[in-house]
């Protein structure tokens, strides 16, 4: 996760969009974090 705080909804965002468009699986961790920090935005 990028150290400055204001910038991780971004950061989720872009990450989710990438391996949408790669069709890159996300492991069960990664989905934790990335719905914490979503829900923080």
């Amino acid at each position: 996760m990028p150290p400055n705080n204001a910038y991780r909804c971004t950061y989720i965002s872009r990450q989710i969009d990438v391996k949408a468009l790669y069709r890159l699986w996300v492991t069960q961790a990664e989905k934790d974090v990335m719905s914490q920090v979503l829900h923080s935005c």
